[in-house]
C-alpha cells in the first residue's frame, strides 16, 4: 500500500471460506478423477492439486454469472469461488464450502476494508467508529504474513487468522499455506500465537517458511 494511504476501517468479517460448485453437486472429497476445475487463483490451483492430483487446472474469467454458466454448458466439472461473495452476491445454486484445512483461504478473504488518505483526519475519525477491532487485529497478522514473504495476489499463499475467544492468556490460531509456484517446496499448518506478541511471532514465521521456499 501506498505510504499517503491508511486502513481506516474494516467490517465484520463475513464467511472466509472458498466455496466449491459441481456438475454433481459434490463436495471436494466427491470430485472424480481428472476433474476440470475452474479458478485463476494460484493458492487454489496448487492447494487442489494436493486435494486432487490427477484434476486438470482452468483459467476462469468473467462475473460470477459467467462463471457459473460455464459448468452448465460444460466446460467445467467444477469452479471454485469465494464463499463470501457468493453469500452476498445470494446466489442460490447449491455449492459446498470447503474446510479451511483442505484450502487455506487467501489472506483478507471475507473481508470489507476502507482505504483513505492519511491526511484526512476528520474522515478516518468517522470510519472508525465502523472499524471491527477483532477482524482488524486478524487482518493486521494475515496482511504481515503476506509482506514477509513478499506476496500478492499472483502468488500461491494463503493465511487465516483467529482470535481464540476466552483464552487466557489471549491467542490468535493462524492457519497458513505457502508454496512454490511449482508447488514442490509447499508448507501447510497452524501456529498458535500470544495476541500481545503476534506481529513478532507472525513474522517471524513468514521468514521460517521464505527461507525454506527460496533458501
Amino acid at each position: 500500500m501506498p505510504d499517503n494511504l491508511i486502513l481506516a476501517c474494516v467490517l465484520k468479517r463475513a464467511d472466509p471460506r472458498d466455496a466449491l460448485f459441481s456438475v454433481d453437486q459434490n463436495n471436494i472429497q466427491g470430485l472424480k478423477k481428472k476433474s476440470v476445475i475452474g479458478t485463476s487463483s494460484i493458492r487454489r490451483s496448487v492447494q487442489m492439486k494436493k486435494v486432487l492430483p490427477s484434476a486438470i487446472i482452468k483459467p476462469l474469467r468473467g462475473n460470477v454469472d459467467t462463471r457459473l454458466k460455464k459448468i452448465e454448458n460444460g466446460k467445467y466439472d467444477a469452479i471454485i469461488l469465494a464463499a463470501a461473495g457468493v453469500k452476498r452476491l445470494k446466489i442460490k445454486k447449491k455449492f459446498s464450502l470447503i474446510n479451511i484445512n483442505t484450502i487455506v483461504p487467501a489472506v483478507g478473504q471475507g473481508i470489507i476494508g476502507i482505504v483513505v488518505r492519511k491526511n484526512k483526519k476528520f474522515l478516518c475519525k468517522v470510519l472508525s467508529e465502523l472499524n471491527c477491532e477483532k477482524t482488524f487485529t486478524e487482518a493486521r497478522c494475515e496482511r504481515l504474513f503476506l509482506e514477509t514473504l513478499d506476496g500478492s495476489c499472483k502468488t500461491p499463499i494463503g493465511g487465516l487468522a483467529k482470535i481464540v475467544e476466552n483464552s487466557y492468556p489471549p491467542k490468535i490460531e493462524f492457519t497458513y499455506m505457502a508454496s512454490s509456484e511449482d508447488s514442490e517446496k509447499f508448507y501447510k499448518g497452524k501456529r498458535i500465537f500470544d495476541l500481545k506478541k503476534f506481529e513478532k511471532e507472525v513474522v517471524q514465521l513468514g521468514l521460517e517458511l521464505k527461507k525454506k521456499i527460496k533458501g
